[in-house]
């Protein structure tokens, strides 16, 4: 069953993927988390532009600002967007591309010139109100060279997978999104580095207790509350969606560290989809459309399919008697049984390692 989700004592809004939501009765949250990465994007640029969310994000009247991003812990944009490789091949969907090699060592050589730091705050996260002139004074551009860093950030927003698009080849029609790359930060640690600069910039916070205050004030009517109401909802939704990727993503580099780090597929810990939803508090129906047509990059440089790193007891299983066959075959399956158990630890019977050696085709 999709799972219905409602916020606060009001409706989640009914999300259109080319329009901003129309508040209805209820949404149906599964579906929009399947919304295309495109689609998705296409989405949170429009409301973005909205005047009204604009007004409320970067007012020059400090009260009237409620809206604001709030980074998720160890998330930034991947090393590679620094470089943004002439050796990228252009996805069939692509956008443009005959304009966009030149194009691209453009913008590089202007981020370079700002500087990361500057570039993040200012474009990036929006940390700030500043006009085109103020922006083009304070990083030392001008102002044509602002333009073209925020049109490029809008036109990246959306097509981010034309510049890292995803390698994955199966027999099938699906098509995979490359969402992240899993990368060693300064520490050693593991950061997840997003290609969508939507979910680099985090989730939204909205200051309610303000929002209650001015309304009080009388600083907004009662037709400008009905629009306020209607985006914020619209707001919550858009968070809903980017905080489950954000926790499937930071669950994963949790539970499979010790893959992510040696590409070793015995390395690999049962982590089911019931498993992490559980973890998550929300429907495994909902994990299960949040990771549909979604991989990562591993530090190692290899793609994989968000599912592959939630395997089953059984699928573990599978791949240690996998491994095991084909170091030391041929073996038995009590011999088999008592390699899982001195190597690894793993203890099952005999009947289970027969009943995975046949599903296997091993003999």
């Amino acid at each position: 069953m999709d799972t219905v989700l409602r916020v606060g004592p009001g409706q989640v809004p009914n999300v259109q993927a080319r329009q901003v939501p129309k508040l209805l009765g209820g949404v149906k949250l599964s579906r929009f988390m399947e919304l295309p990465e495109d689609e998705f994007r296409k989405l949170v640029k429009e409301i973005e532009e909205d005047p009204l969310f604009k007004r409320l994000l970067c007012s020059p009247r400090p009260q009237e600002k409620i809206i604001k991003y709030s980074r998720f812990p160890r998330v930034e944009l991947p090393r590679q967007f620094y470089e943004l490789r002439e050796s990228v091949v252009p996805s069939e969907n692509s956008f443009d591309p005959e304009s966009l090699p030149g194009q691209r060592e453009e913008i590089v050589s202007l981020i370079r010139k700002v500087g990361p730091e500057k570039f993040k705050q200012y474009f990036l996260y929006g940390e700030s109100d500043m006009s085109p002139k103020e922006l083009a004074e304070r990083c030392q551009l001008s102002v044509q060279e602002v333009q073209k860093i925020s049109s490029f950030m809008d036109e990246f927003s959306i097509h981010s997978e034309f510049y890292f698009p995803s390698t994955i080849r199966s027999g099938s029609k699906i098509s995979y999104h490359k969402i992240a790359s899993i990368e060693k930060g300064d520490q050693d640690e593991l950061i997840i580095g997003c290609f969508s600069p939507d979910l680099a910039r985090g989730k939204y916070t909205i200051d309610y207790g303000r929002l209650g205050q001015l309304q009080g004030e009388g600083i907004f009517g009662q037709q400008e509350m009905e629009k306020i109401s209607k985006l914020l909802r619209s707001l919550e939704l858009i968070n809903i969606r980017k905080n489950v990727i954000y926790q499937i993503l930071q669950w994963i580099v949790e539970v499979q560290r010790r893959y992510l780090e040696s590409g070793d597929p015995q390395e690999l810990k049962p982590f089911s989809q019931k498993e992490l939803a559980v973890q998550i508090g929300v429907n495994p129906s909902l994990v299960c459309r949040a990771l549909q047509n979604r991989s990562i990059e591993t530090p190692l440089g290899h793609e994989r399919p968000l599912k592959f790193f939630l395997p089953s007891k059984k699928e573990v299983r599978k791949e240690l008697i996998r491994q095991i066959w084909k170091e030391e075959r041929p073996l038995s399956d009590e011999q088999i049984r008592i390699e899982l158990k001195e190597k690894f630890g793993l203890f099952v019977s005999r009947r289970t390692v027969n009943d995975c050696r046949r599903e296997l085709k091993l003999s």
